[in-house]
């Protein structure tokens, strides 16, 4: 038997974080396990709640997406060796993506990850705030920047279907941002089109934009790429979607440290598909590790 703190965000998965929770508390206490359950209310909760009572667990399942993800392991910072399982429920959900964890069966989800193994994940900062998957600056940051003050307005969460719309919203008055990073050796460089400093492979939950990154090795892999106006946007994002090399007009550098900036100091970034700030941020490994669950076997070769 395993005592289990399930931290849920009742509003991911269009509403479905309670449902979701409670499923799955009544059928992990019929496998024998103890299960508390929090859910959140607003933003940082799901930190206040970690930090309060992971310690008094044998582990932690984020119910969520990696915004709620990004905050349970931000509480967390002192209880690294405590394993955290990803029951998925966002937009991209990238870090279960890049993990293999079942999306459309979450019960099934929690079962293979206790029957699983763990994965020592590095943990990024941007500025003081930890993150797992990326950081990034340029179109990406301007949907994600647009998206949340459209849901500002709506007053609750839209899914999906939201970025299509606002995405070609953002694209038809696309204007060229002049991005630079220094890279951890002290050489700045740029100006560039778009900056993404990356903990994993996968990105936005559909593309594998640095297909050489991995959570446990110690190192950030930096997409940076050339061009200019809408075309470069379109031409970017069509690549990655393939999977093709971008012709020259992208490469990878790869480090511990990045700090971007732009010429224009209104110019946002994200950080883990949520809002960050605006430029500049300095980006870096922060020398912890998360422990991180990651399906049994049975699991991942099914899912090929």
């Amino acid at each position: 038997m395993s005592r289990l703190l399930v931290i849920a965000n009742p509003k991911a998965g269009r509403h479905e974080g309670e449902r979701t929770a409670t499923s799955l508390r009544d059928a992990l206490e019929r496998d024998g396990h103890e299960i508390r359950i929090r859910f959140t209310t607003g933003p940082g909760h799901a930190t206040d709640i970690a930090k309060k009572e992971a310690g008094d667990f044998d582990a932690v399942f984020s119910v969520g997406g990696d915004g709620t993800l990004r905050e349970v392991i931000g509480g967390l910072l002192n209880h690294e060796n405590i394993p955290v399982g990803i029951i998925p429920l966002g937009c991209a959900n990238v870090l279960a993506r890049e993990l293999n964890i079942p999306r459309r069966h979450p019960i099934q989800a929690a079962r293979r990850l206790l029957e699983g193994s763990t994965v020592a994940a590095d943990i990024g900062l941007a500025g003081k705030r930890p993150f797992l998957a990326n950081v990034g600056a340029g179109f990406d940051a301007r949907v994600v920047k647009a998206l949340h003050e459209n849901r500002g307005r709506r007053g609750r969460g839209m899914g999906m279907a939201a970025y299509l719309p606002i995405g070609t919203k953002v694209l038809l008055g696309f204007r060229t941002p002049k991005l630079f990073v220094k890279t951890d050796g002290g050489e700045r460089v740029g100006p560039f089109h778009s900056i993404t400093v990356c903990n994993t492979a996968n990105y936005g939950g559909i593309m594998r934009l640095t297909p050489e990154a991995k959570l446990d090795d110690g190192l950030l892999d930096c997409h940076v790429r050339r061009g200019r106006g809408r075309r470069t946007v379109i031409r970017q994002v069509a690549c990655a979607l393939l999977g093709r090399a971008d012709s020259g007009r992208a490469r990878v550098l790869r480090g511990q440290r990045f700090t971007i900036s732009s010429d224009d100091a209104s110019e946002p970034y994200q950080i883990d598909g949520d809002p960050g700030g605006v430029l500049p941020v300095d980006v870096r490994l922060s020398g912890r590790r998360q422990i991180l669950m990651t399906p049994a076997r049975a699991e991942r070769e099914e899912r090929r």
